[in-house]
């Protein structure tokens, strides 16, 4: 990723424009379907070019959020944030995760980040080989020594799976 950043610009820009147009119907849907009246902030680390939070934002206007990700990205969502008016309720802020000095940090809550540890959720969503369909949700916990992965794990609802392949 970062050769692309820095050797191949434009390159970079049309890969991040597709992957948010990939993202953006979950985005508006999130923003819009789910109940965020008990919520005041939202911190979307690695948040690419602002798109979630300006959607949270856009439809919760009670919310304040930011977006987080790495440097090359600062310049493209400040600059959906404007295009979508939302400066007043979206900030931008820029870093490395490996990087970071998590003692000296004090502008987010990175006491959820500033671990050795990297949570993902997500669904699997496919076909069995005989062609019966599953949906589980799944995470992910990777931890890192000195930025490299030294543990995986994988927590998955297997019952859905089992059910889905009994059908």
């Amino acid at each position: 990723m970062f050769d692309l950043i820095n050797n191949h610009p434009e390159m970079f820009k049309k890969f991040v424009d597709g992957m948010t147009g990939v993202q953006m119907g979950n985005f508006i849907s999130l923003a819009q379907q789910f109940d965020f009246l008990n919520y005041k902030t939202l911190v979307d680390a690695g948040g690419s070019i602002g798109v979630l939070s300006v959607m949270v934002a856009k439809n919760n206007p009670h919310m304040s959020c930011t977006t987080f990700d790495l440097p090359a990205l600062e310049s493209m969502a400040t600059e959906t944030i404007q295009k979508f008016k939302m400066a007043d309720h979206v900030k931008v802020m820029n870093g490395d995760f490996l990087k970071m000095d998590c003692q000296k940090q004090t502008s987010l809550p990175w006491e959820m980040y500033c671990t050795n540890q990297v949570l993902a959720t997500l669904r699997y969503d496919g076909k069995f080989k005989n062609g019966k369909a599953y949906n589980a949700q799944v995470a992910h916990l990777w931890t890192l020594k000195d930025g490299k992965v030294v543990v995986f794990q994988q927590y998955l609802d297997t019952k859905k799976l089992a059910d889905a392949e009994k059908r």
